[in-house]
Formats: C-alpha cells, structure tokens, sequence
C-alpha cells in the first residue's frame, strides 16, 4: 500500500560523522559546490513517487494551524519525554550494539538540550528529551531497542519504505519508531550544471506531523548524531532553514521554515567554512532582526558545513513543543517506565528471515533473567517452551511475541517480531539515477537499473506498463522528455512480484537561451556600450555564434530600429551556465537614447520581430529578450537648494547616477567665489543670491550640465534665563542672554524680549558679538516659573521660530535657620547658620545678641547658657526680607536641679530663679512660691527647664520681695509621662 508520507530529506553531509563513528562513510560523498540544490530540489516537500496530494496538503495546512495556535498560546517551554523505540534492520542486525544506541539517544538528548559537544554557541535549551522506551506495546519491559534480519537492510526509499517499516513497527501513538538501516539506495539531489552532473544519495528522512499515527509514521536513518537530530527536528513540526528557496518574509510565523528567529535563507549551502557565513536574503529585519544577519549555518535544520551545526534556535523549541502538545500529544505516555521491577530481557532470534507457506520457522530465545516464557502467534498463546518452531500456512503477516518471566506471570519482559511469508520472490531494483534530461537527436541520457530481486529466475522491465526487456538487469535510454514510471516483474514458477512503480522525471534538454543587459551607458555622446551576459538554461549546449541583435524600441512593435551589426557569441555555451560578459558597442544614431532592448538568437531579418527566426531550436523563446532604460548618466550638485550665511564657505560636490568616473568644470560667478574650477568638491563662498554651475565629463566621453540656486540665510534668534532675584517683595531681578544663531557675528539692535509681565525689551544697540547678555526689573506677581520669548509676533525674518522661548522655575526669597529647635548641655557651643535661597543674602541681624560671637553676620558661633529663642532677619542686595527662628534648649547634668538661693540685685549673676534639668525634663508644669505667712508671691506654668524667662526675678506685686527663706513647689512633667512634685525652701539675698 502507498501511503501519504510527509519525505523531509537530510543533507548526507550531516550524515557524515554519525557514520563514520559506525565506520560505514559511504562512497558516494564527495565534496560539492555550495550552488548544486539549484536546480533539482525546488522544494523538500515530496510524497512518495514524488507526489503531494491535494488532501495532504489541506492536513499539512491545518496541522501547521494547530501548531501556530499552540505556539501563540503557550510560548514558555515545559519539560517533555518522548518515548523511542530503535528498529535496527540490516543482514547483521546485531553490529549495531545496544551501547551504540544508549550513546545515540544521550547524543540526541545533548543536541536538544544544547550541552556536551552541542554546548558551543547561542543555541536554545529545548527541554524536549528522549529515553529508550522501558515498556513495550504489550505492557512488558523492553530494552526499546528490536533487531531484525533482512535484505531490506539495504533500502531504496522510494519503493521499499512500506516494507522496511512493515518488518517491525510499535503503536506510532505511543513511541518515535526509528529505523536503522545500513543504506539507502536512492538518490536525493541532482544537478546539472555548466554541462556536468552534481548527485548525491540520501542519508535519512522522517516524516512530517501531518502523517502522525500513520502505520509509516517515523524515522529512517544510516546513522545517528546530526543526522537523527535533523530528522528528530522534521518529526516534530520543523522545516529547513531555508524552506521554500526564497526571502519571503512577510510573516514569519507562516512563511518559510515558520519560525521567526531563524532568518530567511535562500541558498541550500549558504557558506563555504563555518567562519565564513553569508547572507542570502535581505528581509531579516521582517522578523523583528535589527539588521540583516548571515544565514543560520549552525542550525540543525540546514545544510551548513558538519562542524558548524549544534542548535535549535528558541523560536524552533517553541515550535516543536506546540507539535507536542498538539499533533504529537499522544507520545506522552509513561513509557519510560519499566512496566515492574522484574529485571529480564526478552529477546529472539529465527532462522528463516522470508519464509514461503508450509516452511517451519525456528525460534530461539536469547532472554536472559527468566525462567518461565510464553510464545503467541498473532495474540494467540501457542507455546511455553524455551524455544518455538511454527509451521506457516500461508502467505501473510504472522505477529510471533514472547513473554519471559519468573514466578510472577503478571511481570514480565516481552519482544515481537513480524514474520512476513510471500511464495518466496520478491522484487528489488535500484537506480543509479532518478532524474535526468533526455531527448533524441538533441541529448541523450540513460538510467542503469540494477536488479537486486530475490529467488528470481526470469524478470520483466515494464516502462510506463510496456516490456522493454526481459534481462536480468537494465540500461534504458530516455527518447523523449515526460514522466515515465519503471517496474521489475520477477517470476520464479507461479510465485510472481512485481515492485512499485519507480518514478523517472525525464527533462527535455533542448538549449534555452537567456539573455541579460547590464550595465549599459553613453560613449562618444551618440553610441552606447553594453554588457551581455548569456546563459542557457537547458541541457544541450547553445552552439559558437549565436546572433544577439539591438534595438532602439520594443522589436515586436514597427517603430523599432536596429542598432549597428549583430554580435556573435564567440564560444560554445554549456547546459545550465552562463557565459562571461562580453561589452558590445553600438553606433546609437543619436544623442541621448535612453533605452535599449537585446535579443538572442535573433537574425536582424524581421521587424517586428517574431520568434524563432534562426536554424537554432530552443525550449523557450520567451525568455529570450532583455531591455534596459534609464541609463544614461546624470550628475546632480550637492547640496541642491542651499540657504547659507552670507561671506560664509561650504563644500560642494557631485553625485552621478552610476558608478562611472568623470571630471567637472565649474562656472564663475560674481556673486560667490569657487576655491577651484576643475575639481570634484570644491569650496564655494557666497556674497548673494547667486546661481552655480557646472559642466561634467564621463569617462566614456558624454556630457551633462548641472546648477543650484543658492540663498542667504535669515537669522535664528534664541534666549536663555540665565538668573532671578527677588526684587523689593513684588519683582524680579533677571539676567538673561539673547543669541543672534546661523553664523551672524553680530547681535542686531531691536529686537524684542516679551516676558509674561512687565514691558517688551529691546535690545539697545548693535553689539560686536552674536551673544550679549542683560539685566531687567522684570513685575512678578508669583508663581512656579518665568516664561519669556525674543522676536515675539515673529516680526523679524528668521530660520526657526520654534526655539524662540525661555522659562525658569523662580525660588521666592526666602530663610531657614540651621539648626531650627535643638537642645544641647548648659554652655555648650553650637554653630548658627542662616541659610538663603532666591537670591543673594545681604545684611543679617540677629537677636537676642548675647552669647553670639556676632550679630550682623550668616553664621555666628552661640554659647549656650540656658534655653532660650533666637530670632534672624536677612535681606538681599534688593530689599526682599525674610525672617526665621530657633529655639535652643538646655539641659543639665543630673535629673533636676533646682537652687537653694539666687540674689535679684541686678548685676546679671544668679538674678533670677529657674528650675533646672537634666534630657529626661519635658517641662515645669507648675511652678509656685510662697512666703513665711503662706501668701504666694509667684507662680508660673508650662515652662522649659533652664529657661529663666519663666523664672522669679524676686519682686512681690511690683515690688522687691524681701530677704529671706521662701517656700517653692514645682511639679515636673518627664518625657516619659511621669509627673513629680518638688517642695523645698529657696533664700532670696539682697
């Protein structure tokens, strides 16, 4: 049966080093140039027999859907262990060693997690993983790994996928199925180029998503490392890096490889070293890339150089996570797990890989750790012996799997093989080619088929299902181009096989002339030159002296005219080359002919033209035809339109249309002066409206004229605030600075300066430079800032008047005393500082002004001998005052301290008393003293300790008190909260 497998096919290249660890490097690899995908492979994309179905690509379309959805919905990566099963198929099955896999499957899980030999470079921790699985179909434990003798070992992947994967295959549900087989017979790249063939054989392939769950789903490979990480990238969603062959970009998410943060890339083989990479499209930045970036020749999915690839990039772990979640979600079982703790491997060998009915098969058991074993034929039990032999009935596929246990029958290791039985003749053949060009008398070619049947006796070549020999192998010649299908009949008796059909493109080589015009360009002012590139783009060779004719219009059209003579390709053109460029001059007929049309294989003997008028046959003459116009030169001066200060000096130039070099006379004029006449950038100084011109000469002899105006700037006025000061309460003092820009060496008389309040300014007089700065009493009523503008109304010309305003945040002058309430111990020293903003202090006055080491000044050193307030006032050099205040408290050593005795007679010593305290008195919340009688003669309340404002000066209602012992009570408030009362006597002393 044929199936709708998804072929992605690796690069043998990236093969290579997974087989030579296998020391299997197959013969065909051989070094290749990086160009030779061209032709042949326009795409990766093929169905089997090179066909993709319209119902295919619908599947394709929705699940790359599904995966795009997922994408944009969960972009965070989770961790996720997909469960892999090793077919290894071959005629020695069994020099592929269980060790081998373990390392490919650590390898592969390397290359995915970005670690080991991968680890080099930016490339993405996927966080996909791979175990060999540990639980079979049957729910018993397995090794994941199957050995199956056969032929098929040898594998051409065309005809033969089906049956390889036929042999042994586990629910492609539950488990990644890869095959391993020895080589694959069938070629995967074929190019002709410049008269030769470029081939190359396949290493592996895998199939795509849209085939997931299908009896083929899987991987194919002859190797393990780069080559079954490529593979692994295809079976989880990933296309090539460079997917389609072209730039398109113009969503990255659904054109291309589908992936965003790998660039678009045209070439199959983008870079000669890995050092070298190069870029092959210039729409990167469509996909969010800065700047365009070289291709991405490290990447998995490419076909970079070997020692260059070792990434996923972020964006394709996204992807194949979405296919995981989606498509693939099913592979997310526990297989990873042996199904119990019973430590035995079941295996088994037979002696007879294709039987015929009625042959008995013998099966021996090579399981180890067992003691107890069951052998079933398609789920039926049959035997439970160590060993099993099994008579066939017929032909068919017979399901044989063996269950080895110990005492518990429920935990057991179990293996399967499929016995596939036919009359005992099969079919094979391969090819040495699969596409070729071919058609007589033009180019012929041959396929040599060779027959690779077994238990054949007589065989039957059928071409398109007609016998064209009958011999045991074939070399065919191809007469005509089409789409031709082989099939190998092999007969032994009445047991007859017939292959599936092989599938042969047959190209048609006729030549295909094409022509190319570049760069064409005036010579001697009334004759072009031209460069002509041919090539052909067929197989067969384009003969020495095909004609190219030239034309002066579109030659399918009567107004048409020929150009000079015919140019005769002088040398033979080779299939799927191109030529040199030849130059060809033609006599134009006239001065300035700006467009010329070209065509090959064309005799000058018709106008209009009709094609094909030569002996020489062609595929296609469509593509025979090229045309160019716009070329003749121009120069252009630079800068064109040019405003510039007067007297002032620039730098002129010249800007010609292509890369032709050519030298220039320049005009004089009386209104400017040129530092030359007869070079490429001269200086140019300008007095007044002037008009330059020049006169330019190719290097081909034609000439062109060019001139540019030049104008005198206006001015570009600008002013800055550079500072205010409060000014008498209602005002501000302002310096500012207005600058008369565009290189004008002079600021200007009259022009005007608006603030938001107060009269316009003008400036007084023509001054000498283009920045003066000024001084104006400007009203402020108040506010956050000052705003300003010169050349308000734009009543003066200028270049610019967007930068014609000015503001500044005002600071109202203002004081603050430093430090404003602090406490300190009796008669300690302490800086006062008044500090000023808004403006510049000017003269300060302190009060009270004892025990300061000045009164008139900013900061004046106080010794400090009890508590007491101190006041400054401070003015600017423009009469704006301010005020502030502090309060500096005292305290004493001890808790309270109060005086025994005090003598009021004037002399500022102990004239008065206070209650004194230690930092724990908040305050004297009461404060009363009474004479010998009881009659009070003082109180106070809520006084600060060491604060004699508050205290007895030692007057009784207006009137000296007399000498003498008195009572006081004080009741005292803590910082904590805590009130005491003190009662004492006091001696009062004149």
């Amino acid at each position: 049966m044929k199936s709708n497998t998804f072929r992605l096919y690796s690069l043998l290249i990236c093969c290579m080093l997974a087989l030579t660890a296998r020391g299997q490097v197959p013969s065909y690899m051989h070094p290749i140039s990086a160009s030779y995908f061209a032709s042949t492979c326009g795409t990766e994309q093929r169905m089997r027999n090179g066909r993709l179905d319209a119902t295919f690509r619908l599947q394709e379309q929705r699940i790359n859907e599904q995966i795009l959805k997922a994408e944009e919905k969960e972009p965070a990566l989770v961790d996720y262990t997909l469960p892999v099963v090793f077919h290894i198929v071959g005629t020695n099955p069994s020099a592929v060693t269980d060790a081998q896999i373990v390392a490919a499957v650590q390898d592969l899980n390397d290359a995915f997690a970005h670690t080991g030999v991968y680890a080099t470079g930016p490339g993405a921790n996927t966080h996909i993983h791979f175990c060999l699985a540990q639980t079979d179909p049957l729910g018993g434990n397995t090794t994941g790994i199957t050995r199956t003798t056969s032929f098929l070992g040898d594998e051409e992947a065309d005809m033969e996928d089906d049956k390889v994967k036929g042999l042994v295959d586990w629910d492609p549900t539950h488990y990644v199925n890869i095959w391993v087989v020895s080589t694959l017979k069938k070629e995967d790249i074929a190019l002709f180029q410049c008269g030769a063939w470029v081939r190359m054989n396949e290493g592996g392939y895998a199939t795509m998503p849209p085939s997931a769950g299908s009896t083929l789903d899987g991987i194919v490979v002859t190797g393990f490392g780069k080559l079954l990480a490529h593979e692994m990238g295809h079976y989880l969603g990933l296309y090539h890096t460079f997917q389609g062959m072209d730039c398109k970009n113009n969503n990255c998410a659904t054109d291309g490889d589908m992936v965003c943060d790998t660039p678009p890339q045209r070439d199959i083989f983008s870079s000669p070293a890995c050092n070298r990479p190069v870029n092959s499209c210039s729409t990167d930045t469509l996909s969010g890339f800065t700047t365009d970036v070289p291709d991405l020749i490290s990447n998995f999915m490419s076909y970079g150089n070997a020692p260059c690839i070792n990434e996923f990039t972020q964006g394709q772990a996204v992807r194949m996570q979405a296919t995981i979640a989606t498509v693939r979600s099913s592979l997310l079982q526990n297989e990873c797990t042996p199904a119990c703790t019973e430590g035995s491997i079941a295996s088994f060998t037979r002696d007879l890989p294709y039987p015929n009915p009625g042959n008995t098969v013998n099966f021996t058991n090579t399981s180890t750790g067992a003691t107890q074993y069951q052998w079933s034929v398609n789920g039926a039990v049959v035997s439970t012996g160590t060993n099993f032999s099994y008579t066939v009935p017929a032909s068919g596929t017979y399901t044989v799997s063996l269950k080895a246990f110990n005492a518990n029958p429920s935990c057991y290791a179990s293996y399967t093989d499929n016995v596939i039985v036919s009359c005992g003749t099969m079919a094979r053949f391969y090819a040495d080619k699969q596409a070729i060009a071919s058609k007589n008398p033009i180019y012929l070619d041959s396929i040599q088929f060779t027959n690779r049947s077994v238990n054949g006796v007589t065989y039957q070549w059928l071409l398109n299902d007609s016998v064209v020999s009958t011999a045991p192998n074939l070399t065919y010649t191809f007469n005509t181009p089409g789409t031709d299908t082989m099939r190998l009949v092999a007969t032994n008796g009445s047991c007859v096989d017939t292959t599936e059909g092989f599938i042969i493109p047959v190209a048609d080589p006729t030549p295909d002339a094409v022509l190319t015009l570049e760069n064409v360009h005036c010579y001697d002012e009334d004759s072009l030159q031209a460069s002509v590139v041919v090539c052909n783009e067929g197989y067969a060779p384009l003969p020495k002296g095909i004609p190219v004719t030239f034309y002066d219009a579109d030659p399918s059209t009567p107004t048409a005219h020929i150009l000079g003579k015919p140019f005769f390709v002088p040398g033979t053109i080779l299939g799927n080359c191109c030529d040199i460029a030849y130059k060809v001059t033609l006599a134009a007929g006239q001065i300035g002919l700006n467009q010329l049309y070209a065509v090959i294989n064309d005799s000058s003997t018709k106008v209009p033209l009709v094609m094909p008028n030569t002996p020489i046959l062609e595929s296609n003459y469509t593509n025979n035809e090229s045309s160019i116009s716009g070329f003749q030169f121009s120069a252009a001066i630079t800068p064109a339109d040019t405003e510039v200060i007067r007297k002032s000096s620039y730098l002129l130039n010249i800007v010609g249309s292509d890369q032709e070099t050519f030298t220039a006379v320049w005009a004089p004029g009386p209104q400017y002066n040129l530092s030359c006449l007869n070079c490429l950038t001269p200086s140019v100084q300008v007095f007044g409206k002037s008009m330059v011109r020049v006169r330019v000469t190719t290097q081909y002899g034609c000439t062109v004229s060019d001139s540019v105006p030049v104008m005198i700037l206006p001015p570009d006025f600008t002013m800055t605030i550079d500072t205010t000061q409060c000014y008498n309460k209602d005002s501000v003092m302002v310096a500012f600075t207005v600058c008369m820009n565009n290189g004008y060496d002079s600021l200007w008389a009259g022009i005007p300066v608006a603030f938001q309040s107060g009269p316009v300014f003008v400036t007084p007089a023509l001054v000498g430079t283009p920045c003066v700065s000024y001084h104006l009493i400007v009203p402020f009523p108040g506010g956050d800032s000052l705003r300003a503008s010169v050349n308000g109304q734009d009543s003066i010309p200028e270049t610019d008047f967007t930068n014609n305003g000015a503001s500044v945040a005002v600071t109202p002058f203002s004081l603050v005393l430093v430090p404003s309430d602090t406490s300190v111990p009796t008669g300690a020293t302490l800086q006062m500082t008044a500090l000023v903003s808004g403006g510049a202090p000017g003269l300060a006055s302190w009060t009270p002004g004892e025990n300061l080491s000045c009164t008139g000044c900013l900061e004046p050193l106080l010794t400090a001998p009890y508590t007491q307030q101190y006041r400054v006032v401070v003015r600017n050099q423009y009469y704006c005052i301010d005020t502030a205040y502090a309060l500096i408290k005292t305290y004493t050593g001890g808790e309270v301290n109060i005086p025994g005795a005090f003598t009021p007679n004037g002399d500022g010593r102990n004239d008065i008393f206070f209650i004194m305290g230690g930092k724990d008195v908040q305050s004297i919340r009461h404060l009363a003293i009474f004479d010998r009688y009881g009659k009070p003669v003082f109180e106070s309340s809520n006084a600060l300790p060491n604060d004699p404002s508050l205290g007895w000066d030692g007057t009784a209602h207006g009137q000296p008190a007399a000498p003498g012992a008195y009572v006081y009570m004080a009741l005292i408030t803590f910082t904590e909260g805590r009130q005491q009362l003190y009662k004492g006597t006091l001696v009062l002393i004149r």
